[in-house]
């Protein structure tokens, strides 16, 4: 803040190493209560939501899903689309995807 001294400054973390939980830690940890407290959060709207959401891209090829998570909308949009191509960056989240059913394979990318 303006007028403070150097020393009176509060840090700022950059690096989410530098705290007690990262984000990428936090999802990990919280993976396997994800879809209870979503639809807890979400259970009236949440229907509707994936209804338009799998009409959007029905018909479609190849359809992205970033930050798939547990596989919540991946699975609507996957009984419209001919193939979800779905990542998340917290390896627990996408290890509930056999919950759904869903086949789990990771590409070369090389």
């Amino acid at each position: 803040m303006p007028g403070q001294k150097q020393s009176e400054k509060t840090p700022v973390l950059t690096d989410p190493a530098d705290t007690p939980m990262s984000d990428k830690d936090y999802w990990e940890r919280h993976a396997r209560r994800y879809d209870a407290s979503l639809k807890w959060v979400l259970g009236r709207p949440m229907p509707r939501m994936l209804e338009l959401t799998s009409e959007a891209v029905r018909d479609k090829c190849r359809v992205p899903g970033v930050a798939a998570v547990t596989g919540i909308v991946t699975s609507a949009i996957a009984q419209t689309s001919d193939a979800v191509v779905a990542t998340d960056y917290a390896a627990a989240m996408v290890s509930r995807f056999h919950v759904r059913g869903f086949e789990i394979s990771v590409p070369d990318l090389e």
